[in-house]
């Protein structure tokens, strides 16, 4: 199955493939919540997933997709998953980010790495309801690609990390954010791929399967020989 069937099987509330070749609309598969690029980012570029010509984006500093005020998740369960490549893993580097409607400076939610400051290469995870920066146990630590995904249990409200595929750390914290409902970017100094936001928790399971559809070019159909009355499929 084609990594984008397997990630729409999965009913993501939002879900850009920045696979534009050019222009400065970026489109939500679900026809929803297109975005817009701001400040020429680099369209175009190799794509991060395998078998798939759909194309992705390099950011540089202050580039971002502008996501307007969209979509709200609620404070429920949800996920967001990305395919990325940084510039440098040794700065800080915001993914997601969401800021209040009315403060407009701390944020909602946000997703990034290295965010408590200092070169940890952990993945760092901020809601309103904790106040603080969360970090993975797991690290990245060089400038190939990678499969991140946050989720969030509906009840307990833990976070859970992965990177590609394995679980990569979990909050306990117990502490629900809010409702996101502000001004939502994404961002890197580096390569992104395939951004998508659910309301529900990926499990694990349904992790592992968009990673390896990510790194395993689809199948294709079965041989065709040619014989003596027709073509035949073998």
């Amino acid at each position: 199955m084609a990594y984008r069937d397997v990630v729409m099987a999965d009913s993501p509330i939002a879900y850009w493939r920045l696979g534009e070749p050019s222009g400065t609309a970026a489109e939500d598969e679900t026809g929803t919540y297109d975005g817009i690029y701001a400040n020429g980012p680099t369209l175009g570029v190799a794509g991060l997933i395998t078998g798939d010509a759909n194309t992705a984006v390099t950011f540089g500093a202050g580039q971002y997709v502008n996501l307007g005020g969209g979509p709200s998740v609620s404070s429920a369960a949800f996920s967001a998953e990305i395919w990325l490549k940084f510039n440098d893993t040794s700065t800080v580097s915001q993914v997601f980010w969401e800021f209040y409607e009315v403060a407009g400076s701390l944020p909602g939610w946000g997703l990034g790495l290295n965010m408590l400051g200092s070169a940890t290469n952990k993945l760092g995870y901020w809601s309103d309801g904790n106040a603080a920066w969360r970090e993975s146990t797991g690290t990245i630590t060089d400038s190939n690609r990678h499969y991140v995904v946050v989720t969030q249990q509906s009840g307990t409200g833990n976070r859970i990390f992965y990177i590609d595929g394995v679980e990569a750390g979990t909050d306990a914290s117990s502490v629900h954010p809010s409702v996101w409902a502000g001004f939502k970017y994404i961002s890197l100094q580096g390569t992104l791929d395939e951004a998508a936001v659910y309301q529900s928790e990926l499990s694990a399971a349904q992790v592992l399967a968009h990673y390896n559809a990510g790194i395993t070019a689809p199948a294709s159909g079965p041989p065709i020989r040619a014989t003596t009355t027709g073509l035949r499929f073998s």
